[in-house]
């Protein structure tokens, strides 16, 4: 699911929609207003691929975090989930979305087996 290597490509996409999502929300949220302005320069990196390494503890503010304004603003929380991920060298939004898939599915197949086991 990660690499050594930055996807430029997507951290690119996926920086510039979260970007337009902060500004969007800059009006409703100081919040939005206030990491747009903290993380501008970071952001502006991944826009234009100056980002070549992973950043190993990726971005995630704490106006995202559960006890946080901006936890329950969908659109903007999932693209600054994304952003993290790649800026820590997620191969792809895709590929995470696959390994995840990968563990769910062997947790209900570890979860039958025990079950059946221990019944």
């Amino acid at each position: 699911m990660f690499s050594e290597k930055i996807n430029k490509n997507e951290l690119s996409q996926v920086a510039s929609e979260f970007k337009s999502l902060l500004v969007k929300y800059s009006d409703s949220y100081i919040e939005a207003k206030n990491i747009l302005s903290r993380a501008s320069s970071l952001i502006n990196k991944a826009i234009n691929r100056d980002i070549d390494a992973p950043y190993r503890r990726g971005f995630l503010p704490e106006e995202f975090w559960e006890s946080g304004a901006l936890f329950e603003v969908d659109d903007l929380a999932e693209k600054c989930s994304q952003f993290s991920l790649l800026l820590k060298g997620a191969k792809s939004i895709e590929a995470v979305v696959e390994g995840v898939r990968k563990i769910e599915k062997q947790a209900e197949i570890d979860e039958r087996e025990f079950r059946a086991k221990h019944t």
